[in-house]
């Protein structure tokens, strides 16, 4: 289920989404975005296999890493 701007944020501080969490979304989302591009234009020939798995070691790199809460 899909988290509206609306809904309660899924953190549990019982603000809105919107008021709390979604800004560090974007900001996760825009990061991934930046390593595609990262990563295409140091080896442009990558297949759609490659690259998923390398964004796949990227995002477990990056869930592994300490909260900074």
């Amino acid at each position: 289920m899909k988290l509206g701007r609306n809904d309660p944020c899924h953190c549990g501080s019982g603000k809105k989404f919107k008021r709390c969490c979604m800004n560090s979304v974007a900001k996760q989302h825009a990061q991934v975005f930046d390593d595609v591009e990262a990563m295409l234009a140091i080896n442009p020939k990558l297949s759609l296999v490659e690259l998923n798995a390398a964004l796949q070691h990227k995002v477990q790199d990056r869930n592994n890493q300490p909260h900074h809460d």
